[in-house]
């Protein structure tokens, strides 16, 4: 779909015009561990490979984070996939070309389908150039945006405050299978909701002896679809005893039939995760009926301006949201909280303390929970120093892109002692686009050429 249905870019251009030119493009694949593993009904996590993108434009550096799993089992992308997308197709796409609001700039790759999180990764750096440009933090930027769609989709915002973005937002945590014996540390540090993952064998134990112990905490509980329905109605109606603030993802994927059957059933609100990868994926849980809460991760919907639909769109219908989690570096927590910090977001979300997941982190200061809140950053774009040096020091493999001086493409990849470069004209840039709108588009794509005036 045409990038244009964002219908925010007048809105920015109507205080400040600018135009930036994506000089160099870098990708770092960094490990990291957890604390402790974290186990779900889906997937078990310990050892992370997020790639990180470091775009510069016009002297202004951008970073994102492309927060996927090991695995394939929660949304299908791994580390592996978005490399593939990165070095086939987004650098390429995007290195060299001119971009002036953060929809111009997914103007260069809108073909791409699919690819959630390596889209938003590229996504999340040029919001970033783009807000110090303006110097503005990103919660200031998110805001604007939010703003703009609104009064596009809904009319005029007069009745919702998208000026105030919040100080500090509330954090919730999600502990995994086996780890309960962290909860009075959670409790401790002040986590305004405590989720655990459960599964359809263990879910019965678990929320007992939790309630037993803990019998006024808000509490949710994640499924990770592990039920099927009607197969297991008693078993989920069980979990209505629970006192649950709301039950996360119970069925399969994208059943939206299902979840209205069994939201009409249960007392609990029904949470979706999994489920909602898009905004049209969001309008058709909302218009089954059985959307109570949902949570948003712009990763796995694709990116910070459709999370931002999504936000709006729940906030329309009086449909709390909460900021979903995906063991963040800091690089990505920073956006999280800026995204957690819109006026929707009225559940304490899964964006918590660095120290909860890590040891260190790549950013100063990290992210650190006081009395069951973060702060916002308020520097313009990230609003946080990224460790740049451990970042090349501890990279797996990498990719660089960059411009010769007669302006065609250089990639080189880096994986271990191997380099490979490949050069290719400022033309191959658009063989890239035409294979792959293939029989969508015969006809060339012509320069994007924006009115700045």
């Amino acid at each position: 779909m045409p990038i244009a249905r964002y219908g925010i870019l007048p809105f920015f251009r109507s205080s400040l015009i600018m135009s930036f030119r994506i000089g160099s493009i870098e990708i770092f694949e960094v490990p990291m561990e957890l604390r402790t593993a974290h186990d779900s009904s889906s997937h078990s996590v310990l050892e992370l490979r997020h790639p990180l993108v470091r775009m510069k434009c016009n002297g202004l550096v951008g970073w994102g984070e492309c927060p996927v799993l090991n695995d394939p089992y929660y949304v299908g992308e791994t580390p592996e996939t978005s490399w593939a997308i990165f070095q086939d197709f987004l650098v390429p796409l995007t290195l060299g070309a001119t971009w002036s609001t953060p929809d111009d700039f997914i103007a260069l790759y809108d073909k791409i389908q699919e690819n959630t999180f390596a889209r938003y990764a590229f996504e999340a750096a040029a919001w970033d150039i783009f807000a110090q440009a303006r110097g503005q933090s990103l919660a200031q930027a998110f805001g604007l945006a939010a703003k703009g769609l609104w009064d596009d989709e809904y009319g005029n915002s007069s009745t919702v405050d998208f000026g105030q973005m919040r100080e500090r937002i509330d954090v919730g945590v999600s502990l995994g299978l086996g780890e309960n014996n962290y909860i009075p540390e959670c409790l401790e540090k002040g986590y305004k909701r405590i989720k655990l993952k459960i599964t359809p064998d263990r879910a019965e134990q678990i929320l007992r002896e939790f309630r037993e112990d803990f019998p006024d905490v808000i509490l949710t509980a994640d499924a990770n679809g592990a039920y099927q329905w009607p197969k297991d109605r008693e078993r989920l109606l069980a979990f209505d005893k629970f006192k649950l603030d709301y039950l996360e993802e119970p069925l399969r994927k994208r059943h939206f039939s299902e979840f209205a059957d069994l939201a009409k059933t249960m007392k609990t609100p029904i949470c979706y995760d999994e489920s909602v990868r898009s905004f049209a994926d969001a309008l058709t849980a909302i218009e089954f009926g059985g959307a109570g809460v949902i949570a948003i991760k712009p990763g796995r919907v694709g990116g910070v301006l459709e999370a931002i639909r999504i936000h709006n769109a729940c906030l329309a219908k009086d449909i709390p949201v909460w900021h979903g989690g995906m063991y963040a570096y800091g690089i990505g927590r920073a956006g999280d909280v800026a995204l957690s910090s819109l006026p929707g977001f009225t559940l304490p979300g899964d964006v918590s303390g660095s120290d909860r997941y890590f040891k260190d982190d790549l950013i100063t200061p990290i992210f650190r929970v006081e009395k069951g809140q973060i702060e916002v950053p308020t520097k313009p774009g990230l609003g946080v120093e990224v460790d740049e040096d451990r970042i090349r020091k501890t990279s797996l493999r990498t990719l660089e892109g960059t411009l010769t001086p007669g302006g065609a493409l250089r990639i080189r990849a880096t994986d271990g002692p191997v380099t490979r470069t490949s050069t290719r004209s400022t033309e191959a840039r658009e063989t890239v686009l035409n294979r792959q709108v293939g029989f969508m588009d015969e006809t060339p794509r012509v320069k994007r050429v924006s009115n700045l005036g």
